[in-house]
This record gives C-alpha cells, structure tokens and sequence, in this order.
C-alpha cells in the first residue's frame, strides 16, 4: 500500500478542491468581458479578492494551529494538505482577481510577498517530509528526548564495562572520542562519524587479553552510542534548519498580512 503523504492526503482532497475552484474561476475569467476589461474593480474582481483575502487568513492560521498540535497525525496531515495546495492555487487566483494587471504599487507588492511567503513555503514542506512525524508531533520534543535517554542509558552501561575491567577505559576513550556538535556546526553539515572498523582495531591495539563477552559487549554498546548519536544530530539539524528557516518565512508572512490590509483599505478608502 502506497504511503499517504501531505500531498495525497485522502486520495488528493485538497488538489481536486484547488483545482475545481481554479478551473470554474479561470473558465469565467476566459469566457467573459466586464466593461472596461478585467481588474480588480469588478464584481468578479472582488468576489475573486476575497476569496483570496479569506484564504491568506486560513494560511496564517495554520500558523497558530500547528503550534497547538496535540491531536493526532493525521490531523497534521489534513492541514498541511490545504496549506500547501491552497497556496498553490493562490499563485493563480490572485493574478485573476487583478486581471493580471500589475505594477509598483502596494497591490502588486501583497502579490509578490504572497508569492515569495508560497515559494518559501516549499521549504518548510521539505522539512515536514524529511522530520519523524514523532519529532513533528512534538514539535522536537519527544523524539529527541527519547534518543536522549537511550544515549545516557547506553553511556551508563560503557561505564559498567568499564568499571567490570580498568583495561577497557583506554579502549572506551579512544572509541567514543566525540563530543555533541553544535546546532551551526550541524548546519554546515559536521557530524559524529560512524565506528570504523579500523577505529576499533586501533583501540584494541593496546589491549592485552582475549575477546570476550564483555569486550564484545562493550564495543556493541559504543557503536550503539555513535549510531544514537548520529541520529540525534540529523533529527536537531533538521529542527535547527527549520528554525532558520522560520526567521524568514514568519516575517515575509507578516508583511504580507501588512499588505494585504493596505491593499484592501486603498482600494475602499482611497483609490476607489
């Protein structure tokens, strides 16, 4: 069975909604001719521009609505689904309700925020798909903090090796030579490497004694540690892109909201 994705939630609900919306609106768009042409002005105009208005609001709201995530999957899944198809649809609705009539103006400037805060979204969509949706759920708090705690249990269980045989100290020190990576650091793509086999054959250098259970042992639960490691740093580099990524795509979202309620009063109390 094929995964569901944002994209096709329930079968594409939110693609066909779009595209019927898009298809009746155009198809009155070709096929009539208001006095004076096609603007904004129109009965169509405005009925075109507050579907748009209403549907920039639903977008922003989708803000507040994911920060009080707490319900289920596929929840998440449902609004992200209009999130991303609406907004698509808007790079065509919008240039309809202004007869594709633009220039420098504060109408073509909500435009083009609007296009900007769609096209920067596909950003924050790539995100989405590559997260756990456990780390979504939790807005990075119960993954993480799960890979924390399994960390911490796997260093407690080093130790005990350790402890069982002081030989074993050299052996762990060289093996688990990392340290936890900075969120910048992550951004450029640094990383805690994998346990090499030629890793572990230099640290067992030093050791005089046979390979025992206990040896074993501790070698599988160091590598385990890495491999947790590992994992912690690819979930925070993709949270701390995220985070990067919401430093622009908020403020570009909150112009827009700028714009738009500029646009509207100029056109009721002032242009018109």
């Amino acid at each position: 069975m094929r995964r569901e994705t944002f994209f096709s939630f329930r079968n594409y609900l939110w693609f066909w909604v779009c595209f019927a919306t898009v298809i009746l609106l155009s198809a009155y768009y070709l096929f009539t001719q208001p006095v004076g042409g096609h603007r904004g002005s129109t009965y169509y105009g405005y009925t075109v521009g507050t579907i748009s208005a209403l549907a920039i609001v639903f977008l922003m709201w989708f803000g507040i609505r994911k920060r009080s995530y707490t319900a289920h999957r596929a929840s998440l899944k449902a609004w992200l689904s209009a999130h991303i198809w609406i907004g698509i649809s808007l790079l065509i609705i919008v240039p309809l309700h202004a007869g594709f009539q633009f220039g420098f103006n504060i109408h073509s400037l909500a435009f083009f925020l609007m296009a900007a805060v769609i096209l920067s979204g596909f950003v924050g969509v790539y995100f989405y798909s590559v997260l756990p949706e456990e780390t979504l759920s939790n807005r990075g708090g119960g993954s993480l903090s799960n890979s924390y705690k399994a960390y911490e249990t796997t260093l407690e269980e080093i130790k005990k090796q350790v402890n069982k045989n002081p030989q074993f100290e050299s052996i762990a020190k060289k093996c688990m030579n990392f340290s936890i990576t900075p969120d910048l650091k992550l951004l450029f793509g640094c990383r805690t490497k994998e346990l090499s086999p030629e890793l572990i054959q230099s640290a067992l250098g030093s050791y005089k004694g046979q390979i025992t259970d206990d040896m074993s042992k501790l070698i599988s639960d160091i590598t385990k540690s890495r491999d947790i490691m590992i994992k912690i740093e690819n979930e925070r580099s993709v949270l701390f892109r995220l985070k990067v990524w919401l430093l622009f795509h908020v403020p570009i979202s909150l112009a827009l909201v700028l714009a738009v309620i500029f646009h509207i009063f100029g056109v009721f109390y002032y242009w018109s």
